[in-house]
């Protein structure tokens, strides 16, 4: 072998280790890419969540007197409700257990909010603008219907408010009649203090509601910043996720691109120093 040859295989050497640590700086810094894209991502995340949450909670009045106020705009106050529970809901993961638990208390207090909306309209019946065209029977139905769409628990409550409010004496009458004949019958009185003793239940359970969800988006969101500690500092990524599944198919693609590539490379060197 001549020293001609000998060169011309330590320049083919050196240029194939030179492609070599090319080809590897760039998955190098693709995975870095990703890693800081998803960081970024998890941070921005991170307070959207934070400021959608809070928004959430400060809808909510802060008592029956603040729930009994709604009347007055409860179109509106149902239309910015649904939107930011829509909002924070599609933020989260079901598949997630602390992103689970914050379903489970959004959809608790939505449901109270929107069963003291239920009796507010019942407190405030006549003033219904859907129903103040209506006449006496029909009038009846729609209130029937109203009552119907509450919760059996909250149907029973009431009932059971209404025969302790209006006294022992006359409980027996009423011990057998179904809750929404009950609250219509026009001979009783004191119902409107049912629906309010309702209220302040439901307003009582939305604290204890809001606390919970305060406190488990309190551990999401630092579990999601240890995460983003970990990524930034040290440039590990969580690997048991979607997001790394769809990142490692890409990446086994651009591996047998850039294996295919090498060898083609090689052979071609090859080549040159044969001939």
């Amino acid at each position: 072998m001549t020293n001609e040859q000998i060169t011309l295989i330590g320049i083919g050497v050196t240029f194939l280790i030179g492609v070599l640590n090319f080809i590897y700086s760039i998955g190098n810094n693709q995975k870095t890419r990703f890693i800081n894209t998803v960081t970024n991502s998890r941070v921005k995340w991170i307070g959207e969540l934070r400021k959608n949450i809070s928004d959430y909670i400060s809808l909510i009045p802060q008592n029956e007197t603040g729930f009994i106020k709604l009347f007055e705009r409860k179109d509106e106050f149902i239309e910015s409700f649904k939107k930011s529970h829509m909002i924070i809901e599609l933020m989260l993961n079901n598949k997630d257990e602390f992103g689970n638990t914050l379903l489970t208390d959004l959809t608790e207090i939505n449901n109270k909010v929107f069963e003291i909306i239920k009796c507010i309209d019942l407190m405030n019946f006549n003033k219904l603008e859907e129903y103040k065209t209506l006449g006496l029977y029909a009038c009846r139905d729609a209130q029937r219907r109203l009552i119907k769409e509450l919760k059996s628990e909250t149907q029973t409550t009431l009932k059971t408010e209404i025969i302790r409010i209006i006294g022992s004496g006359d409980n027996d009458q009423y011990l057998n009649m179904e809750a929404c004949e009950l609250i219509i019958n026009d001979g009783i009185g004191r119902k409107q203090d049912a629906c309010l003793i309702c209220i302040n239940k439901f307003s009582k359970e939305i604290e204890t509601d809001v606390a919970n969800l305060i406190r488990n988006c309190e551990k999401l969101l630092k579990k999601e910043w240890d995460r983003v500690k970990v990524e930034s500092q040290i440039g590990k990524y969580d690997t048991d996720n979607e997001e790394w599944s769809v990142y490692i198919g890409f990446s086994k693609l651009n591996k047998a691109f850039k294996l295919i590539f090498s060898i083609m490379l090689i052979v071609i060197i090859l080549l040159i120093v044969i001939a």
